[in-house]
C-alpha cells in the first residue's frame, strides 16, 4: 500500500470514527446536562489518548524539557481546548453529522495554513478534492427537513472547530 492509499483509508477512518463520537455525544447531551457529557468526553479522550501516546513513543528518546517545549506545548493545548469548546458548542446548536462534515474543512485549513506558513504548493488534486468536498457540503443544505434551517453560528463554531485542529497540525 502506497502512503496516499494508506492516508486516504486513515483519513477516512478519522472522519467515520469523528463522526461516531459526535453522535454517541449528541446522544448523550440529549439524556443529561452538556455539561456533564463534556466532562466525560474529555475524560475518555485522556484515558484514550494516555496509553495510544505512551504506545506511540516507546522507544523514542524524550524530549527536552526547555522554554520552547513548555510553549510549544501550551499552544498545543490551547488549541485543543478552544478546538473542543467550539466542537462541543457547534454540536449543541446544529446536528452532529453536520457538526462532523464540517470539521473535516480542517483540511482546507492544514492547505492554506501550510502554503503561508510553511510554503508548501498547492496541486490540483487538492482543488478538485475541495470542489467535490464542497459539493457534499451544498448537497446537506439542499435537503429538505429540519438541516434546512440551519444554523450560521453554530456551522461557524464547527469551521472554528476545524480551524483550531488545521492550525495543530501545521503547528505539528
Amino acid at each position: 500500500m502506497t502512503s496516499a492509499h494508506k492516508g486516504f483509508w486513515l483519513t477516512i477512518a478519522g472522519a467515520t470514527g469523528a463522526a461516531c463520537f459526535l453522535i454517541c455525544f449528541k446522544l448523550c447531551a440529549g439524556l443529561g446536562d452538556a455539561a456533564d457529557a463534556t466532562l466525560v468526553m474529555l475524560i475518555s479522550a485522556a484515558v484514550l489518548n494516555t496509553p495510544t501516546g505512551l504506545a506511540h513513543e516507546r522507544g523514542r528518546t524524550t524530549p527536552p524539557f526547555d522554554r520552547l517545549s513548555i510553549l510549544l506545548a501550551s499552544g498545543m493545548a490551547l488549541l485543543t481546548l478552544i478546538g473542543n469548546e467550539l466542537a462541543v458548542a457547534a454540536v449543541q446548536r446544529i446536528s452532529a453529522p453536520l457538526t462532523s462534515v464540517l470539521q473535516q474543512t480542517q483540511v482546507l485549513f492544514v492547505v492554506l495554513l501550510a502554503r503561508i506558513v510553511l510554503d508548501e504548493r498547492v496541486t490540483p488534486r487538492f482543488w478538485f478534492g475541495l470542489l467535490v468536498a464542497a459539493s457534499g457540503v451544498c448537497l446537506i443544505q439542499g435537503v429538505p427537513g429540519p438541516m434546512r434551517t440551519t444554523d450560521g453560528i453554530g456551522m461557524s463554531l464547527a469551521a472554528g472547530s476545524a480551524a483550531c485542529w488545521g492550525l495543530m497540525a501545521v503547528y505539528t
